[in-house]
């Protein structure tokens, strides 16, 4: 198997970790983490009834699940199948890097926002007056946030890996080929 096979099948399996991390994330927001106790909303990120934690998580694990089940398509499309020219085949490359980054940054944001948040209810808060079932599924969107992020960063080295290597391939191809009766000619030989 060569290298840029074995590069897109590590890609396809960061494609499929980051939907499963988005997803988990998500299950968590909606079903633990931002509930209605008594009629009022609480998202257990924030004392002050602020829900922008909840909500920044919840945006970004939905753009980063509809995300790669697109890219993972694209991608089954122009790698492996082969439909498109190498040329899309590059831009592709270069779009997925670039989304990649994006979607990185933002993952990084909320990891780091929900940890100060969460850091800063247990510091108002005995960390003992929590329980465990509001606890574990916070700390878990905060875990799986990071996971995101490093799932999104790998997939940032494998495509930049895919174009380097698909430019490399390119500029050999693009090299002429002299076929032995041209060397033959061009040394003077009458062999051919």
């Amino acid at each position: 198997m060569e290298l840029n096979a074995k590069i897109g099948i590590v890609r396809v399996v960061l494609f499929a970790a980051s939907a499963i991390f988005a997803i988990v994330v998500l299950a968590l927001v909606n079903d633990k983490v931002d509930v209605v106790v008594k009629s009022v909303p609480i998202c257990w990120f924030d004392i002050n009834r602020d829900k922008l934690p909840c909500n920044i998580a919840r945006g970004v694990a939905s753009a980063s699940l509809g995300l790669p089940i697109s890219l993972l398509i694209n991608d089954l499309l122009f790698e492996v199948i082969g439909i498109v020219c190498e040329a899309t085949c590059r831009k592709f490359r270069v779009v997925v890097v670039i989304l990649s980054s994006i979607m990185t940054i933002l993952w990084l944001l909320c990891f780091g926002f929900l940890a100060i948040k969460w850091k800063m209810v247990k510091d108002l808060v005995s960390p003992n007056s929590i329980p465990s079932d509001i606890a574990d599924p916070v700390q878990g969107v905060i875990a799986f946030s990071f996971l995101s992020f490093i799932a999104w960063g790998g997939l940032i080295v494998f495509a930049a890996i895919g174009i380097r290597i698909g430019n490399q391939n390119s500029k050999s191809a693009e090299k002429p080929q002299m076929s032995m009766s041209a060397v033959a000619k061009s040394e003077g030989s009458d062999m051919y």
